[in-house]
């Protein structure tokens, strides 16, 4: 399809859309709108994870698998497409996000798959648009009750967005990649002790840039493979709690070195400790607390030794009312290029709450910091998030959302400093 075809179809998508939330939410003030559940959930399901069977698609059977396709159309706005601090440009983006998931319905062993693609098409900016992709594959094999062994993989095409400190300030279109993955892990369970493993490799693929001022440079020096392991043991000290201790061991493989002369390539270990809980209709969730270091190649760039923290919790404040709290410290590479990598810590709370049986409500908040290692720089983001969902039967819900961010950098050169605002309204079709 050309794309003024496109764009002519997603006008009156968006046309469509607009018109069914709008009698979607006269619908929900009417008489015959569902009432919220006040008996409490099943042991710890969240609001979102809580089962609605006349609101839960239910797929499409196909032998001993089941199919789960969908189909997501929205309109949405954003007030600042190129993050920046002055000469703000706002746009109205229309988006489309398909998808199928494939699942096993064996009573043992498992196999299931799922592909999505999102496009996102910009009114003014054509330039912005993009079309991200994913697809995963895994398969288990049990060996008994206590045992099983897996597999799987994922192909990914991602886009950078604007945002990012990855993009360059000089970039005249969107960072495009692509990451493949594969994966094997195995778990056996001796009485209360459980021991878990998982292998990892994941390749980095960049395309070339087009910038203002240097025509198409390459991102070859970003290309990179990561290797992952991991090890945990966990031992219940009661039905609903357990305490464990975790291993990883990574290793990041890069082929070129960027123009800075700064060697990404490196090793790293992180080691945890931890307690894992599922208090029945008050809290779920692990926190854990450790050490990780990264050593580099780079011969300027310091070994990273640092606190490690991961937190993830979900607080049942009553039967309608969910909150989650996360938590984390971690290394990630980075593509700034005269960076080695970066320290992220992340803090976030989310809250969802059941308005109606089938009307979800939620807003949140976050707080990312990353410390860049061979520079004197630091990135913070601030983070807001509200939306609502209204299921309107199994094959059909409506959603809104808003998000702002607002990000600030120490590097008044090489950095960005922004705020951005943006609302989709989307509606969604499953089988």
């Amino acid at each position: 399809m050309d794309r003024s075809n496109f764009k002519g179809t997603a006008v009156k998508l968006s046309k469509f859309l607009i018109s069914v939330a709008a009698s979607s939410l006269l619908s929900c003030l009417g008489p015959m709108a569902a009432y919220a559940q006040s008996p409490a959930p099943e042991e710890n399901f969240s609001v979102t994870e809580r089962p609605r069977p006349e609101y839960d698609p239910v797929g499409i059977r196909a032998g001993a698998f089941r199919i789960s396709p969908f189909l997501r159309g929205d309109v949405g706005y954003f007030d600042n497409v190129f993050a920046t601090q002055t000469n703000r440009q706002g746009d109205v983006v229309l988006g489309l996000n398909s998808g199928l998931d494939v699942g096993s319905t064996w009573s043992r062993h498992l196999f299931r798959g799922s592909f999505q693609s999102q496009t996102d098409f910009y009114q003014r900016f054509e330039g912005e648009s993009r079309t991200n992709f994913r697809g995963d594959v895994e398969g288990r094999l049990d060996l008994g009750r206590a045992s099983a062994i897996g597999a799987g993989g994922a192909f990914r095409r991602h886009v950078d967005p604007r945002t990012s400190p990855e993009t360059p300030l000089n970039a005249a279109e969107l960072v495009r990649f692509n990451t493949r993955t594969v994966f094997v892990y195995g778990y056996h369970t001796l009485n209360r002790l459980r021991l878990t493993g998982r292998l990892q490799r994941r390749g980095y693929d960049f395309a070339d840039l087009d910038t203002l001022n240097f025509g198409r440079v390459s991102l070859e020096d970003r290309n990179r493979v990561e290797y992952d392991a991991t090890g945990r043991a966990d031992y219940s000290v009661s039905p609903d709690t357990s305490v464990f201790f975790e291993g990883g061991w990574n290793r990041r493989d890069y082929g070129v070195i960027p123009a800075s002369g700064v060697e990404r390539s490196s090793t790293g270990q992180t080691f945890l400790v931890g307690a894992r809980t599922n208090i029945t209709r008050l809290l779920r969730g692990e926190v854990a607390v450790g050490y990780l270091r990264q050593n580099y190649q780079a011969a300027n760039v310091n070994i990273l030794g640092s606190v490690s923290t991961r937190v993830a919790l979900e607080y049942f404040a009553s039967p309608l009312t969910t909150v989650r709290f996360d938590a984390s410290r971690r290394v990630l590479d980075t593509g700034v290029e005269s960076s080695a990598g970066l320290l992220q810590t992340d803090l976030g709370v989310q809250v969802d709450h059941e308005l109606l049986r089938n009307v979800l409500v939620n807003f949140g908040g976050g707080y990312q910091r990353q410390g860049f290692r061979g520079l004197p720089r630091a990135d913070r983001y601030l983070t807001a998030n509200a939306g609502a969902k209204y299921l309107i039967n199994r094959n059909l819900a409506a959603g809104l959302t808003y998000n702002y961010l607002n990000g600030r950098s120490s590097d008044l050169v090489n950095g960005r400093a922004y705020s951005s605002n943006g609302i989709r309204l989307s509606l969604t079709v499953q089988l």
